[in-house]
């Protein structure tokens, strides 16, 4: 499909203060995420998970009980004991992230186009015998464990681990909200454009009036070969067949 300079010129009502949140809760997902997908996910492309972005999880998380200056010198037998369940969880990950990483060897070649390389993986079995859709599960259902074992940990006075588990189920969440909205934006600013297409043909070729509402504020020329030279030049790229108009 051409596209219209036209209607990529028009002003619209942005949400900046949404667009800001979700733009910030995506530039920071990437390793919450991780630390989760490991557990929830399978067969993850071989650009989408990495060895080396698991190993950097780990070390951070290995390294973190010493920010607190209680510990900032403790000696690491001692502090292994004294937080036993935050370093039995870190052995969870490396495994489980050792076992995707397996995964990611033996998918097929990209090279043979046979995989996608930025796979975000398949959802475990059990997710799919519920009855909520694709979006409902990523957003909602799979941080919910985490969300919960996270409460349950704060409860019990474990608050390292509780304020992980949460703080990545939250932005497990939202960053999964923030694709689907830019998903769902984009789609629709392919609708509108084929929409915008027909309705510029009608008004400026033909005098006609908008069928789908879209207001073209302009003055058009008397001449119809300069009406239709200026209309060409209101787009640019090449034909295809998307460019066909929408049925009426």
């Amino acid at each position: 499909m051409k596209k219209n300079i036209y209607y990529r010129s028009v002003l619209s009502r942005r949400n900046i203060l949404q667009e800001a949140i979700m733009a910030f809760f995506l530039g920071i997902a990437s390793f919450p995420r991780l630390i989760l997908e490991v557990f929830y996910r399978r067969n993850m492309g071989e650009r989408y998970f990495t060895l080396a972005s698991a190993i950097t999880v780990a070390l951070i998380l290995f390294f973190l009980p010493r920010l607190s200056p209680s510990t900032a010198f403790m000696d690491t037998g001692t502090l292994i004991l004294n937080n036993k369940l935050w370093y039995l969880f870190l052995a969870a990950f490396c495994y489980f992230s050792f076992l995707r990483y397996r995964e990611v060897k033996r998918n097929p070649s990209v090279f043979d186009l046979a995989s996608y390389t930025k796979k975000d993986g398949e959802l475990l079995p059990i997710f799919w015998k519920t009855k909520f859709d694709i979006r409902q599960l990523e957003i909602y259902i799979e941080p919910l464990p985490a969300l919960v074992l996270g409460f349950l940990l704060l409860l019990v006075q474990q608050y390292m681990l509780g304020l992980l588990f949460t703080v990545c189920a939250l932005i497990y969440s939202i960053s999964k909200a923030a694709q689907y909205m830019q998903g769902d934006h984009f789609v629709m600013d392919k609708i509108d454009e084929r929409l915008c297409n027909e309705d510029l043909r009608d008004t400026f070729l033909h005098n006609k009036k908008p069928k789908y509402g879209f207001k073209f504020r302009h003055e058009i020329p008397e001449d119809l070969g300069m009406r239709a030279d200026l209309y060409d030049s209101f787009f640019e790229g090449e034909d295809d067949a998307d460019s066909a108009p929408l049925a009426a």
